[in-house]
């Protein structure tokens, strides 16, 4: 199967120019961050959109830029789902938290996956958590609605909604170049952005599908030239 899944930054498709600018700036270290108070971005919009995906992307390139090493970000992921209570974790972050010793960046990365699943209680314990100066949160949600303002105030925030459906042309033709298939229309491509409603999970199983399904009868059709 074709993979579609990002490996990098210059992989992801934004929602927009200012959500694309300001990831660019945090990774250049252009924007103060984690600086001020601020230490965590906020990623939210539509489900399947990428940003838990991104969320670890990010940390590693962010760190990469900070120290030069390839894979040393120390990275501790939380799936708020199924952990609504936060009292009971915060001994295993807090530790978590002083690893930066073997961290070359002196940075520790937590991603709280559908934080908004947190109670209030967590909340706001995240959000003293959130204090911390050697430390870089990835909040994702569906809702931003749901998110504490003060955990909010500590965040940049990231919209990862759909973008314009001809934005996702120039991923989807990289992706067509890199595995070597015979390129649709324009117009097949985008009625596959459409379908997806701004869902890349969706994008890249109806992508793959007719894909392989090209190749396919593209591997038959040459089959049959070479038996006649």
């Amino acid at each position: 199967m074709i993979d579609c899944t990002p490996k990098s930054t210059k992989d992801m498709v934004f929602s927009s120019n200012e959500s694309k600018t300001m990831i660019y700036s945090i990774l250049e270290q252009k924007m103060p961050f984690p600086k001020n108070g601020v230490c965590g971005l906020l990623f939210y919009g539509v489900f399947g959109s990428g940003k838990t995906t991104y969320a670890e992307i990010f940390c590693k390139e962010f760190d990469f830029n900070l120290c030069g090493e390839t894979d040393h970000a120390q990275i501790e992921y939380v799936d708020c789902a199924t952990t609504s209570d936060l009292s009971k974790e915060m001994t295993r972050l807090n530790n978590h938290s002083n690893w930066r010793t073997i961290s070359s960046s002196n940075q520790v990365y937590f991603i709280f996956d559908e934080a908004d699943c947190l109670s209030k209680k967590s909340q706001m314990l995240l959000k003293t958590f959130m204090n911390r100066s050697n430390i870089v949160c990835i909040l994702t949600t569906n809702y931003i609605d749901f998110i504490d303002y003060g955990v909010r105030d500590r965040c940049y925030e990231i919209n990862f909604n759909a973008a314009n459906n001809s934005d996702y042309l120039p991923r989807l033709k990289q992706i067509i170049a890199d595995n070597n298939l015979k390129p649709p229309s324009d117009k097949f491509l985008l009625d596959l952005v459409k379908e997806s409603n701004g869902s890349w999970r969706k994008l890249a199983n109806y992508f793959s599908f007719h894909c392989e399904q090209k190749r396919n009868l593209s591997v038959v059709a040459t089959a049959q030239k070479f038996e006649k």
